[in-house]
């Protein structure tokens, strides 16, 4: 995602402190599943993580013009994962 671990920590209202010191604890699995999920699908429309971040940095009308990272750093990672399974599944918009 290109995106230091403080500022995902803290846009997901975790404590960086925690996660730093133990990021596979499980109270922070939760949060962190659409996020992981959403980087899956993408990676599997793009092969390239460049291509990903791209797609993420890039502002999307179902967004309200936002792009998905700030949705995920907003803890709003649940959007994005909607969007991105229902492309997935051939859902229109």
């Amino acid at each position: 995602m290109g995106v230091p671990l403080k500022r995902l920590a803290e846009g997901l209202h975790l404590n960086y402190k925690a996660v730093h010191r133990n990021p596979s604890a499980e109270a922070i699995r939760p949060l962190l599943k659409p996020v992981k999920r959403s980087l899956e699908i993408l990676s599997g429309f793009f092969n390239k993580p460049e291509t990903v971040r791209v797609w993420l940095n890039t502002s999307h009308p179902d967004l309200d013009g936002r792009t998905a990272l700030d949705m995920i750093l907003a803890n709003n990672a649940m959007a994005v994962l909607r969007i991105l399974e229902n492309a997935a599944a051939g859902v229109p918009v």
